[in-house]
């Protein structure tokens, strides 16, 4: 008996000392985790040389925004995709009193821009939004799953409700405790030197929701611009799972991104909140891959759709439609030549084909809430939508006739793909 009790005394000791170990070993990768902060879930302070840079944050920024706007004081939204995310600051002169929060997130659809509106309402304060308003994500073809979206949603209920709590559960313990996290820390303190010289991309997500995009300095520009082109030829507008465009609904899950949308401007008219509609500018270059994929008469039908929503919207409020400005097309932003002794750092107004800077978001600002600049953008009104679109017509011909040069790398291109991933522009059926 003695020495089965001296056995199992034992087999506790060890027990004990591996269970002390193991909490041990679960709260310094915790604590590690949590003071680098890779994709900054906990708004951890940046230290320059150890976690000011975040190489990792861009494809997690959806949930890190989502908890920052749960801490956020800021009550007013700014809805959108990464073009807003990046080129659009809330501290802006034009609107910095206005308390905006910016809750754009990459490959954002209506209906999570919805859930973001729909959760400000829910608690209180919002008064204003700027909603950026982007074709490609209005592809039905192109839906989230289930799960993330019930995850996203999940993330902006009740603070002390069970969706909320059990969320973020799930969320940072995976975070403190996954491996894919231990790795990403790893990787951004060791390339933080190569962060600050230049030589690696990374983004950084500040406290109004901005993100910034550093490229790294030896980046090819032209190579980066016709890699943006062709993901959205494989993509983001014909989605590899089912390569497609379609604005109509979807048979299988019944989503509408137009009926999203109206949902969106139903809910600020009843909420009383003032509503502004901006459509930001990509690069010709991306237009021209928009037109030879077929998709121009698609784009034009959406600004129609927008324009009528608003405006259908606004009658049965009885209330004044939304403004809704267009800088998506031939102006001053899209057109800066892009040619192979591009450098990063020479364009001022996009970054690559789909994503314009920051210079570009401050004068747009600029335009829509201190004044129009003629030539640059306009307001789209159910009265003259049909001779802005005949005038964006006219300014792709133009566009074509100076640089037919770059016209025809990106028709050679598009040809190339299609050959070998062939996709389908569905009728729009009303």
């Amino acid at each position: 008996m003695d020495s089965d009790a001296a056995e199992t005394t034992s087999a506790r000791r060890y027990t004990l000392a591996f269970v002390l170990c193991l909490l041990a070993l679960l709260a310094a990768t915790a604590a590690f985790n949590a003071s680098v902060d890779p994709y900054q879930y906990l708004s951890t302070p940046a230290r320059e040389g150890f976690n000011a840079h975040k190489t990792t944050l861009f494809y997690h920024l959806p949930a890190a925004k989502s908890w920052a706007f749960k801490r956020t004081e800021r009550t007013n939204l700014m809805l959108g995709t990464s073009r807003a995310g990046s080129a659009i600051s809330p501290d802006h002169p034009a609107i910095s009193r206005d308390n905006y929060y910016n809750f754009a997130i990459p490959g954002c659809p209506p209906k999570l821009d919805y859930i973001k509106l729909e959760s400000a309402v829910r608690r209180g304060g919002v008064t204003k939004v700027i909603f950026f308003v982007d074709f490609f994500a209005f592809n039905t073809a192109n839906p989230l799953s289930a799960e993330f979206t019930n995850d996203f949603s999940a993330r902006l209920s009740a603070p002390l409700g069970y969706r909320s709590i059990w969320q973020g559960l799930k969320d940072f313990s995976s975070y403190f405790w996954s491996y894919q996290t231990i790795g990403h820390s790893v990787l951004t303190v060791k390339l933080q030197d190569s962060a600050s010289a230049g030589e690696v991309t990374y983004t950084n997500l500040y406290e109004n929701g901005h993100w910034n995009l550093r490229f790294s300095d030896d980046r090819n520009v032209l190579k980066a611009f016709q890699n943006l082109e062709r993901s959205y030829l494989r993509g983001n507008w014909f989605p590899e799972s089912d390569p497609r465009f379609s604005l109509n609904r979807d048979p299988t899950s019944g989503d509408s991104s137009l009926e999203d949308l109206r949902r969106i401007l139903t809910l600020a008219q009843e909420s009383n909140i003032e509503m502004t509609l901006i459509i930001l500018p990509v690069h010709a270059r991306l237009l021209e891959n928009l037109s030879r994929a077929g998709l121009w008469p698609m784009m034009e039908t959406w600004k129609r759709e927008i324009v009528k929503a608003n405006e259908t919207v606004a009658s049965a409020t009885g209330r004044p439609p939304f403004r809704i400005w267009d800088f998506y097309g031939y102006n001053e932003f899209a057109t800066e030549p892009v040619t192979r002794n591009t450098a990063y750092g020479d364009l001022k107004w996009m970054y690559d084909a789909g994503h314009p800077t920051v210079e570009t978001g401050n004068r747009i600002l600029d335009i829509v809430f201190n004044g129009a600049e003629p030539g640059i953008g306009g307001e789209l009104t159910g009265k003259n939508i049909k001779s802005w679109l005949a005038r964006q017509r006219e300014l792709r011909v133009r566009y074509r006739e100076q640089y037919p040069d770059t016209v025809e790398q990106v028709r050679r291109q598009a040809w190339h793909v299609k050959q070998a991933y062939p996709w389908e522009v569905e009728p729009f059926s009303g």
